[in-house]
């Protein structure tokens, strides 16, 4: 039978030790030495040990002196234990009398052999039970064995390493994107240096947060502990029971010191309670407005995208927002009224049960109205890409731009700051006029979350570790190292993220978005062309009508509803 220490530690005190291994016969020594053993003791019961740092000359001369004794007297009396002692047999008698025959059959208290494996490592395991008969050359190989066990002991107690062997030695699995890598390895040292009772060993692997849920949940068991993923996946991942639930007085901090909208995202309802699945860690994933300088000469004209899109059509030039082909951006049309909208229901397993959507009533048939003057004006660009957008900010021959301003989002910052320069604007979302009202659009609003495997086996050190990333310290380092918009609230009220041209955007824009959580399976695809037709009959001439319209808006509807 075999016992943990820390099983036996739970069944008996201290002073108990001795009495229970009696009774579950005999233990064998594991990698662990002596000594190792006894600061186990110290540590469970909470006594105290006595500082031998003034004594290691003495122990070390008093433990040299008493293993010399026991080797002289183990050379004396062993060859005596040979000759008297009934239960020997000699090569003679051997022949014809079994040694389990013997009638003073000898065990062995503590078996202290162990492979070469174990005694590389700090194995806490006790083994239970009984070994075979020893003999008296036998007893000499244990009492050399004891000796050096002894040895052992009065080394690894003193000096500064004996307090090493007390740590808990715990192995940590953590993803992160590969641009990350160098400062999440940083952050995981820091973190280590700040618990310094634990020993950490992390694994790091390269894994981007947008397809994150997929390759955990290819094999979540033999998942990272630690890992980051956008916050659109979070229902996907705790289906496959890859997070785990965020409680306690971390939950409490991260509700604290996050903005709401993060803590939305990380924010799960499940039969009308509120349950926190992930750390939020980043909120930056939006789109906003970029602008030439010397077309847009005052902020003021990008208020509203009417005049936006005259001042760059007056000017020969275009406006790129990708409306056509792609739901995401299409989205903040709809959700500039705050009452269209979707919800979705879960079962206990976070699978679809029902989707229910509004876009196909009177107040979305108004919205249908506004998109279809600003996609036929001349000044706007539909049908748009990342690519179409640089190549637009890229001076010509002649060093003209075909683009005045384009929604886009921060990945193409860099990029176009290099083509602008100090040209460069940055500005929130225009307003829309929908049923004759100047409207704020809105939009979804993209987190990245760190989240801690629900397979982990060091659930509590993961914790503490995903606390760790996510605390204001490592959020102002990624908007330093890495240009990411905070989502701890400190952090973002910080001078130096405040002037920062794009994540002071960021932050400002993301007050009227929408958490991408809970979007319904079915969603991106019919959005994506819901105005194709509009578009289409533009290029042909022709006019969609109210009608038209609305049976778009219907069938769309129909196609998420669930």
């Amino acid at each position: 039978m075999k016992k943990t220490l820390n099983n036996i530690f739970d069944e008996a005190n201290a002073g108990e030790i001795d009495n229970l291994v009696k009774q579950n016969a005999t233990p064998e020594v594991s990698a662990d030495t002596l000594s190792s053993i006894k600061d186990k003791v110290y540590a469970k019961t909470n006594l105290k040990k006595e500082k031998k740092t003034n004594k290691t000359v003495w122990l070390r001369f008093g433990a040299i002196a008493a293993c010399f004794v026991l080797i002289v007297s183990a050379i004396i009396v062993v060859p005596m234990l040979r000759e008297d002692d009934p239960g020997h047999v000699s090569e003679k008698e051997s022949e014809d009398k079994p040694l389990v025959d013997s009638p003073d059959y000898t065990p062995i208290i503590f078996d202290a052999t162990v492979s070469p494996e174990r005694l590389s490592g700090n194995s806490l395991e006790f083994i239970v039970g009984s070994s075979g008969s020893i003999s008296g050359g036998e007893s000499l190989v244990l009492v050399l064995v004891f000796a050096g066990a002894f040895l052992a002991s009065c080394d690894s107690g003193s000096g500064d390493g004996g307090d090493k062997g007390n740590k808990n030695k715990i192995t940590l699995t953590v993803w992160g994107a590969e641009e990350d890598q160098a400062m999440l390895k940083e952050m995981c040292a820091d973190f280590a240096k700040a618990n310094p009772q634990n020993e950490y060993k992390f694994l790091f692997g390269v894994q981007s947060e947008a397809d994150a849920a997929d390759k955990v949940l290819n094999d979540v068991t033999a998942g990272p502990d630690v890992y980051s993923f956008a916050s659109d996946q979070i229902n996907k991942l705790i289906a496959g029971g890859a997070l785990a639930r965020v409680g306690g007085a971390n939950e409490t901090q991260v509700k604290e010191i996050n903005s709401a909208g993060s803590v939305d995202a990380a924010t799960i309802t499940v039969n009308g309670e509120d349950q926190l699945y992930a750390y939020p860690s980043t909120g930056d994933n939006c789109y906003f407005v970029y602008y030439d300088k010397r077309v847009y000469t005052d902020p003021s004209q990008l208020s509203t995208l009417s005049s936006m899109l005259d001042i760059a059509n007056n000017a020969g030039k275009k406006v790129h927002f990708k409306l056509n082909d792609d739901g995401w951006y299409l989205s903040s049309f709809f959700f500039a009224k705050p009452n269209l909208g979707y919800q979705v229901t879960y079962n206990e397993n976070m699978v679809e049960q029902s989707v229910t959507i509004n876009f196909d009533n009177e107040e979305g048939l108004e919205v249908m109205k506004s998109l279809r003057t600003y996609l036929t004006h001349d000044g706007m660009v539909a049908q748009t890409d990342d690519s179409k957008i640089i190549a637009a900010f890229t001076p010509d021959a002649e060093g003209k731009l075909s683009a005045a301003a384009a929604v886009s989002g921060t990945w193409n910052a860099k990029t176009i700051k290099s083509l602008l320069g100090d040209n460069m604007g940055v500005i929130k979302l225009p307003t829309v006029e929908i049923s004759g009202q100047e409207t704020q659009l809105s939009g979804f609003m993209g987190y990245k979350l760190i989240g801690v495997n629900g397979y982990s086996q060091n659930k509590a050190e993961a914790h503490k570790l995903a606390l760790w990333l996510t605390n204001e310290q490592n959020q102002l380092k990624r908007f330093e190292v890495r240009g990411f918009g905070p989502t701890n609230k400190v952090v973002a009220a910080m001078e130096v993220v405040q002037n920062d041209p794009v994540i002071s955007v960021v932050l400002e824009q993301a007050q009227f978005n929408r958490p991408q959580k809970g979007v319904p399976g079915n969603y991106w695809t019919p959005m994506g062309s819901l105005i194709t037709p509009i578009i289409t009959a533009k290029d042909e001439g022709k006019t969609v009508s109210d009608e038209e319209l609305l049976e778009l808006l219907v069938a769309t509807c129909n196609s998420i509803r669930k």
